[in-house]
């Protein structure tokens, strides 16, 4: 036993027909790496977007973006955790580590955490997204009843896999003599639970991401618009369809996902879904953002807009200061298109009162929304 070299000996035998490679093996760590450049900065550009708009704009916080935040600091935090563990041995495939590799204290916590936080951040922002939905369509009655069956039924589900998860996959004070993370009975006991927890988490995750999804479309829908209008605004809120996308692709993965299995590949199999959680809450935050801070660009363009209409006009005929500084002020009630205060994405993102405006449009103009 003395003579063996851990550092050259594979985790495992390999299977029949594989060779193992200690000195350079097929990886797939790089998958997370890629995620987190190509998601994390957007998501935390979308996050300081979506706090100026709240603060400088709206000048009005919400539970939404808190949620949100809590979500994006998740994110970050799992990057932290897992970061030390690529290719180290997380990706190889587990005949392609060394034995000396899984010496490290700290292996099996970096690998069980990323779950439970992602718990917690699938929590928060499919809650802030609802929420936010909250503050855009008070008037639809049947967005309401769904959204708040929405929050019920989110928060229902994750805090049930928030208390079961620790429970099962959380070594216990029975465990410390044994082991701790490294004990077999505390193994056993994780793997028993972990697919059924994977599975049905991730089902649960394809179906609520899609139900979200669907909201915001029934009331544009009935807005008194041009097709044109309707499909423009309904493409904002689409925009969140990649997070859905990442979260039905993580299905996938945890279907196969399948700890009991004595062929199991520890070290290679979760990568793949740690990388579609990141694109699934990332992505989620940058979608949640575009409503919000949609307000901001439109400043920009009206103001760029009125400013050439100025210069133009100027040419022909003098402009009164007053109203031009009334058609630039995005602190008020923009006007735009001609469809008065009735355009859903200019008083949704700043958050004005838009649901009393579009009242009053509605017995002005002739229903600018129905239902």
């Amino acid at each position: 036993m003395a003579d063996i070299d851990f550092t050259k000996t594979p985790a495992v035998a390999p299977p029949e027909g594989k060779t193992s490679n200690l000195e350079n093996p097929h990886s797939i760590a790089p998958l997370v790496t890629i995620f987190t450049y190509v998601t994390t900065p957007p998501m935390v550009l979308a996050l300081i977007l979506r706090f100026y708009t709240r603060i400088f704009v709206s000048r009005k916080l919400g539970i939404d973006d808190w949620l949100s935040a809590i979500a994006g600091g998740c994110m970050i935090g799992t990057v932290a955790v897992l970061w030390p563990t690529l290719d180290n041995p997380n990706g190889r495939h587990i005949w392609d580590v060394p034995i000396s590799a899984f010496f490290r204290s700290d292996f099996p916590w970096r690998s069980a955490v990323p779950a439970y936080v992602y718990f917690i951040a699938a929590l928060s922002i499919k809650n802030s997204i609802l929420l936010s939905y909250r503050r855009l369509f008070q008037i639809s009655t049947t967005a309401n009843i769904m959204i708040w069956l929405g929050i019920g039924l989110t928060t229902i589900f994750y805090t049930v896999f928030l208390i079961i998860y620790p429970i099962y996959c959380f070594p216990r004070a029975s465990d410390k003599p044994k082991g701790g993370w490294w004990s077999l009975e505390f193994r056993d006991r994780c793997y028993k639970i972990n697919a059924p927890i994977a599975i049905s988490s991730g089902v649960f995750s394809s179906v609520i991401d899609i139900y979200i999804l669907v909201i915001p479309l029934i009331p544009v829908t009935r807005l008194r618009h041009s097709l044109r209008k309707k499909i423009g605004i309904c493409a904002i809120f689409v925009a969140g369809s990649m997070a859905c996308v990442f979260s039905i692709i993580g299905l996938g993965f945890r279907v196969k996902f399948k700890p009991n299995d004595p062929n199991y590949d520890i070290t290679y199999a979760p990568v793949p879904l740690w990388a579609m959680h990141l694109g699934e809450i990332n992505m989620g935050i940058v979608s949640s953002t575009v409503p919000v801070a949609f307000i901001v660009f439109r400043r920009l363009t009206t103001k760029f807009r009125g400013q050439k209409s100025k210069e133009s006009s100027s040419q022909s005929k003098p402009v009164d200061s007053d109203e031009g500084n009334q058609q630039l002020e995005m602190g008020r009630y923009p006007q735009v298109e001609g469809q008065g205060s009735n355009e859903v994405l200019t008083y949704a993102s700043a958050d004005y009162d838009y649901h009393h405006h579009l009242r009053v449009e509605s017995n002005k103009n002739g229903r600018a929304y129905q239902g």
